[in-house]
């Protein structure tokens, strides 16, 4: 079943469960929705439903939901032919099962389709003498071909208004009629079409609707005639001034402004409440400050995402509110990030070197290497995965990851001799009573030079955005400030497949050749600032983001605007679309 129908499933509110376990529903339809897969084998479900449980914790002790789902796969059709009568029985036995339609009482609407979709499951039973057995497919195929056919009207209770539409008010009395856009060239906008089943020709011989541009010009003109006949009182309007001729039932009517036709005035009773009285304005943008207990050992995307948006940090670490994943194909970018850091530390533990890596290229033994590790990293990332990868699709997988491996190892060989001392290497530090995990993807020892810190990312760098109040990124800022030594190099490698670069900032002349110094480079000039400096001035910054996260500090304010935004994807929780210029 594709994704977009079983979320719908698991989100419903009209199956059993539906509304007492909605939150639990929610999380499992997000969760399941971070996988990336668009199509769901409903036989891995109760497999998901256990992985779901043991990576977030829930409890689904009780869960109508997996309990239904279990029962459900007990009573596959499988390959057997029925006719629509034990179809239809099949089919509602099926709805049973899942508690349609739901423990909440249905409103008018929803009970009327109740009542026709009973209905056409009635005149599908009655198809056996007509169609004979058929398969599951074959007779679900049938029976949403039936379901699409049968219009489907709400029919209103008595109210003093009626809203209709032309065709179904032809025929009726009222007291007073008001017919709207009658200058509109598509009046009435009727769905009419030739009935397919019968000879156009002899629809056009009995003049029936739509059959030809006459036909529809006699319609057009018998329901004007009709509808002006159907009141004592009849008001025929249009938009504005319009050189549209009107069918001449409308035309004969007195013309006037509808100012002369003393319609009551419409009451905001909105705006009339809020006039009773003053309106309060509050700005509230904390929320509760962390207790001591609370900010130790925190992650370090904390800082990334209070420099992006104070709210976005508060939304995404205080209230654990995440945005549903679209729906794509194959692995999301978080995973695909992943999977290449995971593939780079396997690389770096048999490539120890920069000597290492240049005799494996003079070797050739390289690619067989890389396609050893990029297979190996596979096997091990998949057995993660509730939902197993497709063959064809961890072939692409694969030879993408080879191919970004290959190339980035090139990059490498441009550098000055390296030699990896930490891959994945962590660290802790504390700022303005915060105690925070710093973490990198790889130390290397450059020479006499000192260290060299990096961190992959798929997107390119600009040390520009380490500048200001609220430095982009500040992974390996973090973590420089947590060492303590000076590194001679902090270095960003993007590796993807529209760019491969090695960005950053050293105070080491030579550790990329490409690099300048630090303190000959424009961002010096432009910041005034030594090294030393330049690192007093991080630690006020990143102190600051620290405090105010501590604070509370859930002020809706994006970095970047709109980008910030797309990248966030939580606007319904902060509402920045209703925010009031100041």
């Amino acid at each position: 079943v594709s994704m977009r129908v079983l979320s719908r499933i698991v989100r419903s509110p009209f199956l059993a469960g539906g509304i007492a376990e909605a939150a639990r529903r929610a999380r499992f339809d997000t969760w399941i929705r971070e996988q990336g897969s668009v199509d769901i084998d409903l036989r891995h479900l109760p497999e998901m439903l256990e992985s779901f449980r043991h990576v977030t914790g829930l409890s689904t002790d009780d869960f109508t939901f997996e309990r239904t789902i279990h029962t459900m796969l007990e009573t596959q059709p499988g390959a057997q032919v029925l006719t629509p009568s034990d179809w239809s029985g099949y089919f509602r036995k099926l709805l049973n099962l899942f508690g349609w339609p739901g423990e909440t009482k249905l409103n008018a609407i929803q009970a009327q389709a109740h009542r026709v979709f009973t209905l056409v499951q009635r005149d599908f039973s009655s198809l056996d003498m007509i169609t004979g057995e058929l398969p599951a497919a074959e007779a679900l195929r049938l029976f949403r071909q039936l379901l699409r056919q049968r219009m489907f009207r709400f029919e209103a209770p008595n109210v003093p208004i009626l809203v209709l539409d032309p065709v179904d008010a032809a025929g009726l009395q009222f007291d007073h009629l008001w017919i709207c856009s009658t200058a509109d060239p598509a009046w009435p906008q009727s769905d009419l079409k030739p009935n397919p089943l019968i000879p156009l020709e002899w629809q056009q011989e009995c003049g029936l609707p739509a059959s030809s541009p006459q036909a529809s010009a006699n319609f057009r003109s018998e329901l004007a005639s009709k509808l002006c006949a159907s009141a004592t009182h009849v008001v025929a309007s249009q938009v504005g001034e319009s050189d549209v001729l009107m069918e001449a039932a409308f035309r004969q009517l007195p013309q006037t402004d509808s100012d002369e036709l003393q319609l009551a005035e419409l009451t905001d009773y909105r705006q009339a409440l809020v006039g009773t009285t003053d309106m309060e304005t509050i700005e509230d943008v904390n929320g509760p400050q962390l207790d001591p207990v609370e900010l130790l050992d925190l992650d370090q995307q904390v800082l990334a995402l209070q420099a992006a948006c104070p709210f976005q940090s508060f939304a995404r670490m205080r209230l654990d509110a995440r945005a549903p994943k679209p729906l794509r194909p194959g692995l999301l970018p978080e995973a695909r990030i992943m999977l290449l850091r995971m593939a780079l530390e396997h690389v770096w533990h048999r490539i120890e070197s920069s000597d290492v890596l240049q005799a494996a290229l003079a070797g050739e033994h390289l690619e067989v290497q890389v396609w050893e590790i990029a297979d190996t990293v596979l096997a091990v990332f998949e057995r993660k995965l509730p939902v197993h990868l497709s063959r064809r699709y961890r072939a692409l997988e694969h030879a993408r990851l080879v191919r970004l491996l290959l190339q980035w190892l090139r990059i490498e060989t441009r550098r000055a001799p390296f030699t990896v001392m930490r891959t994945d290497a962590h660290a802790s530090i504390e700022m303005a009573g915060i105690s925070l995990r710093a973490q990198v993807d790889r130390i290397d020892q450059v020479d006499a030079r000192g260290s060299a810190i990096i961190a992959y990312d798929t997107e390119p760098f600009s040390v520009e955005h380490w500048l200001g109040e609220r430095p982009d990124s500040p992974v390996l800022i973090l973590y420089a400030l947590a060492t303590e030594e000076t590194p001679a190099a902090l270095l960003s490698g993007c590796v993807a497949t529209e760019r491969m670069s090695l960005d950053g900032i050293q105070h080491e002349a030579g550790v990329v050749s490409s690099l300048p110094v630090y303190e000959y480079s424009d961002v010096a000039r432009e910041s005034g600032l030594g090294w030393d400096q330049l690192l007093e001035h991080w630690r006020t910054m990143l102190s600051n983001l620290g405090r105010e996260f501590a604070q509370g500090d859930a002020r809706v304010m994006p970095k970047y605007g709109d980008e910030t935004c797309r990248q966030c994807r939580l606007q319904s929780l902060c509402r920045i679309g209703e925010k009031v210029p100041a």
